[in-house]
């Protein structure tokens, strides 16, 4: 399928990530479907009518679209956070019929940076475990949904339950083993990650700094569209989409 052929529904479009990413997909041709893609409006159409729908507005947001691609079995590619057990069990349930692609960062250097978080996970298992995040002061959740997924890899790479060492913010001593978060607000910083690896002798920092939304814009739209190439109806992660 050409771009000429696409059809990709935009849901959010009037946020600022929306707009990034209605400039993308103009720039390739692709004809865009934004009618009910407000916050608050139907989006009947944008579901009938696209090849595969993107969605970057909230948890509220992401819980109404799924309710359409169920009813319409569009292919659905979401970077809206937080979110919660029960809509990952939503998407999960869904897309046994429909291919669903959610990620809490779609930035293909973070996808790397989460890659390389898990290997060191493993390798570092007797290495402290701190992830520090930087946003601008207007970001309502912490710590960041991109820093939970880079600790989360750590956690997967050293084969233990995420919420059983996770810890956000610290008031009193660190425990063994814990992967602690530390989140910083303020003026306009677009999105800094680094996830440090600390022993008895040295440190080991990986490091992620976006610059602008542009990334994140241009990896939806990839996404999207290797979405479209997939067999499987199934959760895919961004890395399903990059690696495979």
């Amino acid at each position: 399928m050409n771009n000429n052929n696409i059809k990709v529904g935009l849901v959010g479009y009037q946020g600022r990530m929306g707009q990034e990413i209605l400039k993308i997909l103009q720039s390739k041709n692709i004809e865009v479907i934004t009618k009910g893609g407000e916050f608050d409006g139907d989006k009947t159409e944008i579901f009938k009518n696209s090849n595969v729908v993107i969605d970057f507005t909230s948890a509220e947001g992401l819980n109404q679209c799924l309710d359409f691609v169920k009813k319409y079995k569009t292919p659905l590619i979401s970077g809206s956070t937080p979110i919660n057990d029960d809509l990952i069990k939503k998407m999960l349930e869904i897309s046994k019929e429909t291919k669903i692609c959610w990620s809490s960062n779609t930035s293909i250097g973070v996808a790397i940076t989460k890659k390389i978080a898990k290997m060191l996970g493993l390798m570092l298992k007797d290495y402290d475990c701190e992830i520090i995040e930087k946003h601008h002061n207007k970001k309502k959740d912490a710590p960041s949904g991109t820093a939970i997924s880079l600790g989360k890899a750590v956690a997967e790479g050293r084969n233990v339950k995420f919420e059983d060492v996770k810890i956000y913010g610290r008031n009193g001593e660190r425990k063994k083993n814990e992967i602690g978060f530390s989140a910083v607000r303020g003026g306009s910083i677009f999105g800094e990650h680094d996830v440090m690896f600390i022993g008895e002798n040295d440190e080991i920092t990986i490091s992620h700094r976006a610059f602008n939304r542009t990334l994140f814009a241009s990896g939806a739209v990839d996404c999207a569209l290797k979405l479209l190439e997939k067999k499987e109806n199934k959760l895919y992660t961004i890395e399903d989409l990059i690696f495979e």
